[in-house]
């Protein structure tokens, strides 16, 4: 069994992998950031132009651009914040740390994945004779948005799955269970040596 006192090298690379993931979401923040810095400007220039009346709703494909890129600096903030503090508590033998960087991962994963299922890359066009624009053929975000997202978000899935994986692993589960039974054994020497004082001597 491994010891409380030793940690595995699969809770390091487990620990690692969520340090990275942090890294990742940090970029991620920067890139919803930069986006919504000039997604305003943006929005007035596209529903001024003559691509708006090309577009079904032009206002509401605004609004769901725009609410799609604060949603994405929530969850990114979000990320950074809860994995940067489990990818330190994990290095201790605290099962809480790994049952909730479990909890935490899979809806994180489920949030990601549905993001780039239903995320808006085109805007519908008014008329089925109508060209389809991207939005960054729109202006509504820049061109290197999507593929920054991509990339972004596929690292991310990667890295938490890394991560779960190696808690999951036997000397991973040997290293949290030693503070079960570490503390266990430490209860039952107290006890005996509880028992030896009270005894009478001689």
């Amino acid at each position: 069994m491994v010891s409380n006192e030793v940690r595995p090298r699969t809770v390091t690379v487990a620990s690692a992998a969520l340090a990275a993931f942090v890294a990742v979401a940090v970029a991620d923040v920067v890139v919803s950031v930069v986006s919504l810095g000039r997604f305003a400007d943006a929005a007035d220039a596209f529903l001024a132009s003559a691509r708006a009346a090309q577009v079904a709703d032009p206002a509401d494909v605004v609004d769901v651009v725009g609410e799609s890129l604060w949603f994405d600096l929530g969850v990114a903030a979000l990320a950074v914040v809860a994995f940067g503090v489990l990818a330190v508590a994990i290095r201790r033998p605290w099962q809480a740390g790994r049952v909730l960087t479990w909890v935490a991962a899979v809806p994180f994963v489920v949030v990601l994945v549905c993001g780039i299922a239903v995320g808006l890359e085109y805007a519908p066009p008014s008329d089925v004779s109508m060209p389809v624009y991207t939005l960054a053929d729109l202006g509504l975000l820049p061109g290197w948005h999507s593929t920054a997202r991509s990339v972004l978000t596929t690292l991310e899935v990667v890295l938490l799955a890394v991560a779960c994986f190696q808690l999951t692993r036997e000397d991973s589960t040997d290293f949290y269970r030693s503070q079960i039974l570490g503390a266990s054994l430490g209860q039952v020497a107290a006890e005996q040596q509880r028992r030896r004082e009270s005894e009478p001597t001689g």
